[in-house]
């Protein structure tokens, strides 16, 4: 890539590819909030509709044995991915955030149809 084909300046804002900002509250779960900003966003840019997808699924409802995530203590947004991979993610709108308050709750996902899913997802390094 020239340094011509490099833009100074792009917000993805103007592009409609980023949802808003969201509050997790005293919940631990930032990797829930990096991995669905991701797939929103990616998704976003491959052409499909921007919706919110739910947080709140991939803290309430990943096997810890499988995917080694603690709902509000923690986790890897790459395990996140992997249960996204696997198991596919509700909207905002049918499966809400409500961990705020720092306690996770009984899973509520039923295979409702949902709303976004990734096929597979790659490291990349840095300065490559």
């Amino acid at each position: 890539m020239a340094e011509s084909d490099v833009l100074p300046t792009l917000d993805w804002r103007d592009r409609n590819v980023v949802t808003g900002v969201d509050d997790q509250g005293s919940c631990g779960a930032c990797y829930a909030f990096a991995a669905v900003g991701t797939a929103e966003s990616a998704l976003a840019i491959m052409g499909y509709e921007l919706i919110e997808l739910s947080k709140q699924q991939l803290i309430d409802c990943p096997d810890f044995n499988t995917y080694a995530l603690m709902g509000c203590y923690g986790g890897w947004y790459t395990n996140a991915w992997a249960y996204i991979r696997d198991f596919g993610l509700e909207s905002e709108e049918e499966y809400p955030y409500s961990s705020r308050d720092g306690n996770a709750t009984e899973c509520q996902y039923r295979i409702r149809g949902w709303k976004a899913y990734i096929d597979s997802y790659v490291h990349v390094e840095p300065d490559t």
